[in-house]
């Protein structure tokens, strides 16, 4: 590509060729000239006598790159001009600088036009647009001055008009880098911002003529769209992500007369994401006697708004909010008020709404129309927060309307969380516009506030769920006042004193109190019909491909059609019968989620008129059934109860219905905290010919799972192995042949296997099959059931296959002195586990919300003590504490199954619980001591009363004779000479009391294969001289710890059974620090035989030596660096007589000790002490007796 360097502004194309990368010089050359460009290109078409341009002829600019280089005001600049192609260019590198661009400079632009017409701009990027750091210190957060806010594209004049700005980006995008450009430069122009996309005071801009579609804009630091005194504009199919304000707008007929009032803008079809601000600004300009106060029409039409992440706002606002009437300045003190004359918003999904801040924040409106929009979110339910906050000073029109919208809280659907339906700002309310009530006089919104459920003739109760905050509920049939009465959460209904007939009205009406003393204002009013009975449809389980179902009516249906959450999908004509009956199937598979509310089936009829609409027959709401949430075993004959598995979530389940043809025979409240695992009473005198369903309800009373058990007729299956997912194995599973001729294996409740006739035994005995399922079984949440069928197919018995990853195993599980807590150690292996069948928790307390320990059908809460990351980041260790109560008896075996984030079992894992009353256990070494000792632990041996048994185990079997210790012998021993005789034994010690086992506690067996090991001096390598005692048993590996960790060590080390044995190990105690902890183990074959401590000093002493008769025991010694090991007194013993007193040494390298008549001979035994400023022992050392 051809690099022009601009020194001067071009003032024609001729220079322009397709491929030029144009530059601007760089302002501070050698040259002195430090002067911005006015712009890099600048056409100014000539005008006439008349004063009219004369514009030059038709112009494309392709495949261009403009690099303001910080060093220009504007890259194109066209003044005049028509027919203008800007295609596939570039514009890039302004920077900001306060010292060349004055304050009066408002409208730096990489493109700017003025007066021009016929005008494209496509395929364009703009990027690295920056405009420095805030320079407006206001007090609070810094904010940009006018003249920092540089535009990507600016439209001025009184002459622009018809403009099409199409598939451009503005700011960072997805799109593949352009050819112009380097990698290296396009990633960098790519991490820079831009601060506003497209502005104009566009008086000749028409909605017909102002065409912005197809284009993104992203991380803009202001606008996206700032469209001023705009005659209109049509803009569809952007995408707006991550920017402070996506649209602002306002109409261009300077007048106080709403009458006069210009400005047509339909917004449709685009999508906003994460804006810091406002989707849609609504403004105007009363600044130096203007009167921009009013936009003729503002359509907002099926556009996505997702703020799912929200950022810290820079402009003025409240983040988040989808509409915002903008603030205006004060006429005589009087704050003033936009208005648009009709605003639409209909057919929008607002999703993750700032549950923060009020929604639609609106001015004066003539005409609002508020239909078929979602709103989700967490909402606030403080009464500061509204859904439309009402900056108002005049009523609004007759006819406005507020309906079928869909209000969906995200946070929990069980809770009330009302907002309130309007707030009023009472500073703009006018006096002569009367009590301010008389604002919202006109407003009735309708199926927006609230979720109703369809009458059908004989129902005796309606329902409904209330959206927002209401003061009083109002209910007629007709000209009788019904009363309704609250069930749970938002949940409200009404009981009819007779049933409903098909074609009767139903009057509900809410309002809520705005003023203390005035009449209040609607929150919902609607009728709603009776209908005749016409659809019948069975409920709907989540993941299936169709919803089933018939007419039953006797006007003939044209078409159904599905309304989820509010939103219409798409209408089918249903075929009838050769009879006229109307068997239909609706397909919903991935249309409907666990998430969905509120499901409506529709039928209609046929069209009076083709203009008018289809009229509805019948509506019915559509239970969505969670699938998988209850499961259980066949029930065989004789049974009274059956284990049901609940899953899923939990909050959703109120009460389990057991029906049986039809008639609900026994309801069973469920709670939260109730265990997964339930025993739910099979109904007495159950016949193989009656129909039994359990059904769960919500707190609603609405159905959301159920489940048919199946009646087996015979006990088939003699094991439940289960099926590990990283090791694949092949399973082996017992049946009892003769009457099972079919084995089907369903996996999720879909058959996906058939074990053939021939494959199975018809011996009556026990038989093995091998199940294969490494290829259909996939995932933890699989659920396998295996079933024994008969000649006729009916079920004999089946079976469920646990699936599960290995890697959870426990190393204890012990009763601590707390008779309510029972902590449990293990380690966690989750290498072989797939990633997208697990994400690890971050808190304890969420880890304790994956993990459920069981014994039998009962469920222990448990709390996450310890939960460290080894190393490897897959490698988890920690440590659990179960509570349980005095229903919990020893012997006991506990489960602890992992779940993972999707609630499905991950991991399973036995142990059997012990009660540790044995405090101390000493190592019994082999062939050398006779007795077993120890302690009892006070705090738990209190709790037993009576004797405590201990027997010794070996291998596994009772060897020698018990002992019996009373309650007030807390130190016992026990005799295992004879049979301990080699540390390679497997020995335990069994507790018992009462016949039942306390504990079963390893006994550490050690050999005596060390006789003695020399003395480690501290801060020098050394070679200790190790004695290996005569024994039978031979070791391998000498190794030494310190502190508890591995150190050093080595093998090829040979004792002998016949003599002692002298062996060198080498040991660098250079870095070793006195305190230090050092033992020696001996290992055999990797088992620990014995342990014993090693004996550390320091070398400080460098001579000792006393002469018989002279008064003083002289020598040298060498001080240390540190000073916990500096010598700081000295002390003698001779021979076992105790230490005599202590001294400081003489000097720094010298020491004395009187010692005169105390050593008469050379035979005695004299040994000098040091010790550092603490007192403790740093080293013994032999003293040099000799004859004077």
């Amino acid at each position: 590509m051809t690099e022009h360097i601009l020194t001067d502004t071009l003032t024609t194309l001729d220079q322009l060729q397709t491929g030029t990368y144009l530059k601007a010089r760089d302002y501070d050359t050698p040259s002195g000239d430090i002067g911005w460009l006015p712009a890099m290109v600048e056409i100014i078409a000539p005008r006439d006598a008349q004063g009219h341009y004369q514009s030059p002829p038709p112009m494309t600019l392709e495949n261009l790159v403009f690099d303001l280089n910080g060093s220009s005001h504007s890259g194109l600049r066209l003044i005049g001009c028509q027919h203008i192609i800007i295609r596939n260019c570039i514009f890039k590198g302004y920077q900001f600088n306060s010292n060349k661009v004055p304050k009066e400079n408002k409208n730096e632009s990489a493109i700017y036009f003025q007066d021009c017409q016929h005008v494209t701009v496509e395929h364009c990027h703009f990027v690295n647009l920056d405009p420095g750091e805030p320079m407006d210190d206001n007090g609070t957060a810094p904010e940009y001055f006018p003249h920092q806010l540089n535009r990507c594209i600016s439209i001025e004049g009184f002459e622009s008009r018809d403009f099409t700005i199409q598939h451009n980006h503005f700011g960072r995008s997805t799109a593949a880098k352009p050819p112009m450009m380097t990698v290296e430069d396009w990633a960098q122009d790519q991490r820079q911002p831009i601060v506003q996309g497209i502005t104009c005071v566009g008086y000749a801009l028409t909605e017909e003529t102002f065409r912005i579609q197809h284009n993104t804009f992203c991380q803009a630091k202001d606008n996206a769209l700032y469209l001023t005194a705009c005659q209109g504009a049509t803009i569809t199919d952007n995408t707006f992500e991550a920017i402070e304000e996506a649209i602002v707008l306002y109409g261009a007929e300077n007048t106080a007369d709403a009458t006069q009032a210009t400005g047509s803008f339909t917004i449709q079809q685009n999508r906003f994401y994460n804006i810091a601000n406002t989707i849609l600004g609504i403004s105007g300009d009363l600044t130096h006697g203007k009167q921009f106060r009013h936009t003729k029409k503002v359509a907002f039409l099926d556009n996505v708004i997702d703020q799912k992440y929200q950022r810290d706002a820079a402009l003025a606002g409240e983040p988040g909010t989808p509409l915002f009437f903008r603030s205006v300045q004060d006429n005589g003190g009087v704050p003033q008020v936009y208005q648009v004359n009709e605003l639409t918003l209909c057919g929008n999904r607002f999703t993750s709404l700032n549950r923060n801040f009020h929604i639609f924040h609106l001015g004066n409106v003539e005409t609002l129309c508020v239909e078929n929009n979602v709103l989700q979110g967490d909402f606030k339910t403080d009464y500061g927060r509204a859904v439309f906050y009402c900056r108002t000073n005049q009523p609004f029109g007759p006819k406005s309307i507020i309906r079928n919208n869909w209000i969906q809280k995200k946070k929990d659907r069980y809770a009330a969380q009302p907002m309130t339906a309007f707030a009023l700002n009472y500073d703009v309310i006018k006096p002569e516009t009367g009590a301010p009530e008389t604002l919202l006089h006109t407003l009735r919104p309708a199926n927006t506030f609230a979720t109703y459920y369809p009458l059908h003739e004989g129902d005796t109760t309606f329902q409904w769920n209330e959206r927002e905050r209401v003061g009083a509920r109002s209910l007629y049939l007709g000209n009788q006042s019904v009363t309704p009465r609250h069930v749970s959460g938002e949940r409200y209904r009404a009981d009819f004193p007779a049933p409903l007939q098909a074609g009767q009205t139903v009057h509900y009406f809410s309002t809520c109190p705005l003023i203390e003393g005035a009449p209040p204002f609607y929150v919902e009013d609607t009728h709603r019909t009776v209908y005749p009975r016409g659809l019948v449809v069975e409920p709907y389980t989540l993941g299936e491909d169709w919803v089933v179902g018939r007419w039953v009516g006797q006007t003939p249906i044209e078409s159904l059609r599905v309304v989820i959450d509010g939103q219409p999908t798409i209408e089918v004509r249903p075929q009838s019968d050769p009879n006229g009956a109307y068997d239909f199937r609706y397909f919903l598979k991935n249309q409907v989620t666990p998430e969905t509310e509120y499901v409506l089936l529709q039928a209609f009829g046929k069209k009076t008129q083709p203009e008018t609409e289809a009229p509805l027959l019948d509506e019915v709401h559509l239970p969505l059934l969670q699938k998988g949430w209850l499961t259980s075993p066949v029930y065989h004959p004789g049974d009274t109860q059956l284990p049901l598995r609940m899953t899923g979530n939990r909050a959703y389940l109120q009460a389990l219905h057991s029906v049986v043809d039809g008639q609900t025979v026994a309801v069973m409240p469920l709670d939260v905290e109730d265990e997964t695992n339930i025993s739910c009473p099979i109904p007495a005198h159950l016949t193989p010919n009656q129909h039994w369903v359990l059904e769960a309800h919500d707190p609603y009373g609405d159905l959301i799972a159920q489940w048919t058990p199946v009646r087996a007729h015979e006990r088939v299956w003699t094991n439940q192995p289960t099926y590990y997912l990283d090791t694949k194995a092949n399973l082996t599973l017992g049946y009892i042949g003769g009457q099972v001729q079919h084995v089907f294996i369903q996996v999720n409740q879909v058959t996906v296997t058939k074990v053939p006739t021939t494959a199975l035994s018809q011996e009556p005995t026990t038989s093995w099959l091998t199940l294969y399922l490494q290829n259909i079984v996939k995932q933890p949440g699989d659920y396998v059931e295996v079933l024994a069928l008969d000649a006729k197919q009916q079920v004999l018995d089946s079976l469920t296959i646990p699936v599960r990853y290995t890697g959870l195993t426990l190393s204890t599980a012990q009763h601590t002195e707390n008779p309510t807590v029972v902590l449990i150690e293990g380690r966690l292996d989750l290498s072989a586990v797939s990633a997208t069948h697990w994400t690890s928790p971050k808190t304890l307390a969420a880890w304790a919300q994956r993990m459920e320990v069981t014994e039998g059908a009962h469920t222990w809460p448990i709390q996450v003590r310890q939960m460290e990351q080894d190393q490897a980041d897959s490698i988890y260790r920690f440590l659990l504490e179960v509570t349980v109560d005095a229903s919990f008896t020893l012997p006991s075996r506990l489960r602890l199954t992992l779940s993972n984030h999707e609630q499905q079992p991950l991991m399973s894992t036995e142990h059997t619980v012990s009660t540790p009353i044995i405090q101390t256990l000493t190592p019994f070494t082999a062939q050398h001591d006779h007795f077993l000792s120890g302690t009892f632990h006070p705090a738990i041996r209190s709790r037993f009363a009576g004797k405590i048994i201990l027997q010794l185990l070996v291998d596994g079997q009772r060897q020698g004779t018990s002992t019996y210790w009373d309650p007030t012998e807390l130190t016992w021993t026990h005799y295992a000479f004879n049979q301990l005789t080699t540390s390679s034994q497997r020995a335990d010690l069994e507790v018992s009391h009462n016949g039942q086992v306390l504990e079963i506690r390893p006994i550490p067996l050690y050999a005596a294969i060390l006789k003695s090991i020399s003395t480690v001096r501290l801060g020098q390598a050394q070679t200790l001289k190790v004695t290996l005692a005569k024994a039978s048993e031979s070791l391998t590996s000498l190794v030494l710890y310190r502190n508890g960790v591995y150190n050093s060590g080595g093998s090829g080390y040979t004792n002998s059974a016949l003599h002692e044995v002298d062996v060198p190990f080498y040991v660098n105690a250079s870095s070793f620090a006195f305190g230090d902890q050092l033992t020696m183990r001996v290992y055999a074959s990797g088992r620990l035989i014995q342990e014993v401590p090693l004996q550390t000093e320091i070398a400080l002493f460098q001579s000792a030596q006393y002469r018989i008769g002279e008064s003083y025991v002289t020598g040298t010694y060498q001080q240390t660096t540190s000073p916990s090991l500096q010598l700081k007194q000295l002390a003698l013993q001779i021979e076992d007589e105790p230490v005599l007193s202590r001294v400081p040494p003489l000097t720094s390298s010298t020491f004395q000790y009187y010692a005169k008549g105390k050593i008469l001979s050379p035979e005695t035994k004299v040994t000098l002490w040091g010790y550092n400023a603490e007192g403790q022992l740093l080293q013994k050392c032999p003293v040099n007796v000799i004859l004077s």
